[in-house]
């Protein structure tokens, strides 16, 4: 964005069709994006995109849109010097330390899972600390 004020844009993650417009929207650069999505013990439902909500917010969401915004980060990236740098920050929080040693790959939507809502939210922030997956 290369400006004196940041510019802000939130987006209800459960559509994932809605990424474009904040993607085309951003043209000039991009110097950091912050992904600060997150929803716990929300009832089970499925998106308009067939996944779990928890899964779609708190994990697929936040990939999709970085992937989408990738080619502009690098653009900008390179117009930096280097002291400057692009940025990408990844909010999760500590749920993912008290989730089991692996994500359920095979059941991302969790239909098989015990363990309630709470279990569904560690498993959902464990995915997004790639050290972790075994």
């Amino acid at each position: 964005m290369h400006s004196e004020e940041p510019e802000f844009s939130e987006k209800d993650i459960p559509d994932l069709s809605g990424y474009v417009a904040i993607v085309t929207r951003v043209e000039t650069g991009l110097d950091i994006l912050i992904n600060n999505a997150g929803v716990m013990t929300v009832p089970y439902k499925l998106t308009s995109d067939g996944l779990e909500t928890q899964w779609q917010v708190n994990y697929v969401a936040p990939h999709v849109f970085t992937s989408s915004l990738m080619p502009l980060l690098l653009s900008t990236a390179l117009t930096l010097d280097t002291k400057n740098r692009v940025q990408v920050v990844n909010v999760s929080s500590d749920a993912a330390f008290y989730s089991p040693d692996t994500v359920q790959w095979n059941d991302v939507n969790m239909t098989s899972t015990k363990g309630g809502a709470h279990s569904v939210k560690r498993q959902r922030k464990l995915a997004r600390h790639p050290k972790r997956w075994r």
